[in-house]
């Protein structure tokens, strides 16, 4: 595909809402490397970018996660949660953790 503005592009999974109101979610392309962000949008609309995924794009041995097509959890630790279609050590995806620290809820 084209490669997409650095906020993303093509947003797959349900957004997470949680209890401030901000939005979580993800998107299958775009970024920087065009592998897709995490993004977090605030009751007001400013957007943040959490994560740019694949960031060395999708080459051999990328052990990030590329191409997110689910949406988040939030767990009861404060970390959010979730999967990748491709990337990891055999490049056939991943789960991941953001750190709470990120996020910042």
């Amino acid at each position: 595909s084209t490669p997409a503005g650095i906020d993303g592009s093509n947003p797959e999974g349900t957004l997470l809402l949680d209890g401030n109101g901000n939005m979580y979610g993800t998107t299958y392309d775009g970024g920087k490397y065009s592998s897709g962000i995490l993004f977090k949008l605030t009751p007001a609309g400013k957007e943040t970018i959490l994560y740019t995924n694949g960031r060395a794009g999708v080459i051999a041995g990328n052990t990030d996660g590329n191409f997110i097509q689910s949406g988040l959890i939030l767990a009861t630790d404060g970390n959010l949660y979730g999967n990748g279609l491709n990337g990891g050590a055999n490049q056939t995806g991943v789960v991941f953790k953001l750190s709470s620290a990120f996020t910042a809820h």
